[in-house]
Parts: C-alpha cells; sequence; structure tokens
C-alpha cells in the first residue's frame, strides 16, 4: 500500500517537473529552434543525445568500479607491508635472548608436546628438519633453524590444539600449517606443522680478541702509564 503511495507522488512529481519546463521560455525558444533544423540535424541530435546519455549512465558505475579497484590495491598493499612489520617485529623479539637453537632442541619439545596429546602412536611421523629459508622480511644475519611433522587422520579441534601447542614452544615461531583432506576419512585430515626458530650467531672468541681497540682507551692506557 506504501509502494503504491509512493509510486503515485513520484509519477505526480515527474508530471509537475515536465509541465514546468514545458512553460519555460528556455525550453519553448530551444524547441522552436529544433523545429526548424533539417531532419538530418534533428535526428544527429537525438541520436547523439541518447550516445551522451548511454556514456553517461555505464561511466558512473565503471568509475565506482575502477575507484573500489584502486581501493582493493591500496588495502593489500598496506595488509601487506603491516604483516612484514609485524614480522620483523616478532623475528627481532625472538633474537633478543641471544640463544642459538638447535634442531634436536626443536624436535625434543615437538616430540613431548605430541606425547602429551591425545594421538596414537601411528598418526605421527618422524619431527624432521626444515631448513627451507623462510619468505619475507628477514634479514639475513638472522639464521633459523626449523623443524616439521606430518600428523595423520586429525579432526579439526586436534589441529586446533596442536597447532596451540606448537606456537607455545618458547624462542620458536609456527610459521606454517599445511592441510590436506584425508581420503580415506571424512572429516579427517593430514596436518603439516612447521616450527622454527630465529636467531643471532654470536660472535667467535676470535673476532674479539682481533677488535681492534678504540682510540679513547689507548689514550687512557697512556695516560695511566704516564
Amino acid at each position: 500500500m506504501a509502494f503504491e503511495a509512493q509510486k503515485e507522488q513520484l509519477k505526480d512529481g515527474i508530471s509537475q517537473l515536465t509541465a514546468r519546463i514545458q512553460d519555460s521560455s528556455a525550453y519553448n525558444t530551444l524547441r522552436e529552434k529544433f523545429e526548424i533544423l533539417p531532419s538530418s540535424t534533428q535526428k544527429l541530435l537525438i541520436f547523439g543525445g541518447i550516445g551522451v546519455a548511454v556514456l553517461v549512465a555505464v561511466y558512473i558505475p565503471f568509475s565506482y568500479y575502477q575507484a573500489s579497484g584502486d581501493n582493493m590495491e591500496s588495502f593489500n598493499s598496506k595488509r601487506q607491508l603491516i604483516k612484514e612489520l609485524l614480522q620483523t617485529s616478532t623475528y627481532s623479539q625472538l633474537t633478543a635472548s641471544g640463544r642459538e637453537p638447535t634442531f634436536e632442541l626443536l624436535r625434543s619439545e615437538m616430540n613431548g608436546k605430541i606425547e602429551r596429546s591425545d594421538l596414537k602412536p601411528e598418526q605421527a611421523e618422524t619431527v624432521m628438519s626444515n631448513n627451507t629459508r623462510s619468505k619475507g622480511m628477514v634479514a639475513a644475519a638472522i639464521k633459523e633453524v626449523g623443524a616439521s611433522v606430518t600428523l595423520k587422520t586429525l579432526t579439526v579441534p586436534q589441529i586446533l590444539r596442536l597447532g596451540s601447542a606448537f606456537d607455545s614452544i618458547r624462542d620458536a615461531i609456527l610459521t606454517d600449517v599445511r592441510v590436506k583432506a584425508d581420503p580415506a576419512k571424512a572429516g579427517y585430515f593430514d596436518v603439516t606443522y612447521v616450527v622454527k626458530s630465529f636467531y643471532l650467531p654470536q660472535p667467535d672468541s676470535d673476532d674479539k680478541k682481533n677488535a681492534k681497540p678504540t682510540r679513547g682507551s689507548g689514550s687512557r692506557r697512556t695516560r695511566r702509564n704516564n
């Protein structure tokens, strides 16, 4: 009912606007000039007006589409930048302790997490070394040690629980989780977890011995000898 009323109001508004335009002197002047033009010119103006209307009708949605594409590209660029900055911040925090982790330490931690879970022995494969260099803003000076393990026939709750357990390993990050559906059992998955530790290598003792003394330290030694 309300829709019909709005429809009638719209029709009345269009009729009133049309009547005002037709009663205006400018419209009548243009109409008289149009009527005295040759028929070929009238057709040209009509088709030209239709073409302009079609171009405007096409350009408006296209401009919105183009703007949305530019905004999406800007959003993706900023999101990637934020992601890389967060990764760099995380890596720098991990290397602050100065510890140099080993694969054996990671393997021991991961095996401990697996043993404390509710998995059967046949569900877990051997923890393997993962030496693939991480992609992203990781400085060349930052070293990494990685380990990966594949666990079979996991449910979704088990995937989440084990992922949280591996991510809680001290001085390590769960960098990758690869999930593959089990073709033999619906609702079960084979999952590969990759855990890595990042660190800055400590300088060798020989490097410390060969380090040149500073100018200030030499001058102070000379003054003490005098």
